[in-house]
């Protein structure tokens, strides 16, 4: 690791505690000499890859139709080699996010568009251009294992586009990656649930690509998604469950129209939110904003701890670096109150999603965040225990047996019986695994998984009828005799039932 003393000078007291004396408003200073970085140096490379699973639109530079993936890794680095990456560089970046082809026409271009923005102050914006910051390109990688952050944008927001928030995380000591977000066939999100599936696989080819990294703990996995992008982060989660250790939602669109986005979805309510969540939530929004909803979801939350943070002063798309800069210190119309109170509100944010992801990934024992006059924090524990699902079942019989699976069952009925007898399997699902046990003379175990199903689905006939012939096939007449009685009771028209007991009496 490397001392403090090699990162930028720091103010001596702690952030959270005061509001940040700054020299000039409107300066991009400021908002990087106040970052209280952590003890790491931190490297930036950069994966161009395609995704060869996916049809994208052809395209006409390289006539490929094959998905483009520009993915940006910030990591804890051992050293200061490599050259400091600036905001233009980033940008620059974006630039073949297409084609993944380097054209210094198309650098010049994106980079003339940012100068020349309407709102933006074009006297200072050069010099912010060609700041530079903590990122060195290519820097060698610290030693050992460092968990992930897999970090979705908001709606086809770039890579980049919260550097700072992952410079700061790097510096603590986690590996970072970023793609942009774009649509299923086009640069452009689709507000639809197949864009956000999109934006999901994008974070799950993210996943694949840093198991090859040596530097990557992949079963310790933190989700981050700003605005639309926290919708993607939540999927992930519970499709990913098993490594996912949080989600953060930066003013994501789950705190301000969830119950209307999610209604059609398989995700409809907070019961499916199976781990920690952090809700950065801006208070100051214009009256013509969607307004905050949380309530009507996160009150639906028990398989999970959740964090709420309500930023007096922040707006929307200052939890995002990349905007804060673009929109705000750049723009001719802010004023100095507000350029220096986004900063601290930024700031202050990024310490408590650090706070936050430390903890549920077992860097730290506690979550140092108390309610000030800027901000306020609530919480509330896991009101119950998350059972397993089907699929938890279905892998546990077919890969350790009935044993297992039927010790599945019974941590799900401990925690809820309801959802273990309806939700876990099918009567017939388990009739056929049954009768495949029973083929292959495993009949003592075709007979404990009809029980288990019997025990979930007391009046299927069927159920009964399978389970008659199974005792009687292991020698167990008197208890087959009465199962045939009780599926014939449930169902009088099961012919079969009633034929076998004929038999037995004579």
């Amino acid at each position: 690791m490397l001392s403090k003393k090699f990162h930028r000078q720091l103010l001596c007291l702690p952030i959270l505690l005061f509001h940040l004396n700054f020299v000039s408003s409107q300066s991009i200073e400021p908002l990087k000499n106040n970052i209280n970085y952590g003890d790491y140096a931190v490297g930036f490379s950069l994966i161009e890859k395609h995704d060869n699973s996916r049809v994208y639109q052809l395209n006409q530079i390289s006539q490929s139709n094959k998905r483009p993936l520009q993915i940006g890794v910030w990591y804890p680095a051992k050293n200061l080699n490599g050259n400091q990456l600036s905001l233009a560089d980033y940008i620059k970046i974006t630039s073949r996010s297409e084609s993944l082809v380097e054209e210094s026409k198309k650098e010049q271009k994106v980079i003339a568009e940012f100068k020349n923005a309407a709102h933006v102050d074009n006297s200072r914006s050069e010099k912010v251009l060609s700041s530079s910051f903590m990122s060195r390109k290519n820097s060698d990688a610290a030693e050992g294992k460092f968990p992930l952050i897999i970090y979705a944008p908001a709606s086809s927001a770039p890579f980049h586009e919260n550097f700072l928030l992952f410079e700061y995380l790097a510096s603590k000591g986690y590996v970072v990656m970023s793609s942009k977000s774009r649509g299923v066939r086009s640069p452009t999100t689709n507000a639809r649930w197949s864009g956000v599936e999109a934006q999901v696989r994008d974070m799950e080819f993210i996943m694949a690509e840093a198991s090859k990294m040596k530097n990557v703990d992949v079963n310790n996995i933190s989700v981050i998604g700003r605005s639309w992008g926290s919708i993607a982060a939540l999927v992930f989660s519970i499709r990913n469950k098993e490594v996912t250790r949080s989600i953060t939602s930066l003013d994501g669109t789950l705190s301000y129209n969830a119950i209307e986005l999610l209604k059609d979805s398989p995700y409809t309510d907070g019961s499916f939110v199976y781990r920690p969540i952090f809700l950065a939530v801006g208070k100051k929004r214009s009256e013509n904003a969607t307004p905050i909803d949380r309530k009507n979801y996160y009150e639906d939350i028990v398989y999970a701890d959740a964090h709420t943070v309500e930023y007096d002063e922040m707006r929307h798309t200052a939890f995002s670096s990349y905007f804060l800069i673009y929109h705000y210190l750049l723009n001719k119309g802010i004023d100095a109150k507000t350029s220096d109170d986004l900063i601290t509100g930024y700031i202050n944010a990024i310490e408590h999603i650090e706070e936050f992801i430390s903890f549920y990934c077992g860097k730290s024992d506690k979550i140092n965040i108390d309610s000030s006059e800027s901000y306020g924090y609530t919480s509330k524990e896991a009101s119950k225990i998350l059972p397993p699902n089907y699929e938890d079942f279905g892998y546990a019989l077919q890969v350790n047996g009935v044993d297992a699976a039927i010790s599945v069952y019974e941590q799900a009925f401990k925690s809820d019986p309801d959802y273990a007898n309806k939700e876990l399997f099918g009567a017939s699902y388990i009739n056929t695994i049954a009768y495949k046990y029973l083929s292959s003379g495993e009949t003592n175990d075709a007979i404990k998984l009809i029980e288990m199903a019997i025990r979930a689905y007391p009046n299927n006939a069927n159920l009964y009828d399978s389970y008659g012939e199974f005792l009687l096939k292991n020698g167990n007449k008197e208890q087959g005799r009465k199962a045939y009685e009780k599926s014939l009771k449930l169902n009088p028209k099961n012919d079969n039932a009633r034929k076998i007991l004929d038999e037995m009496k004579k």
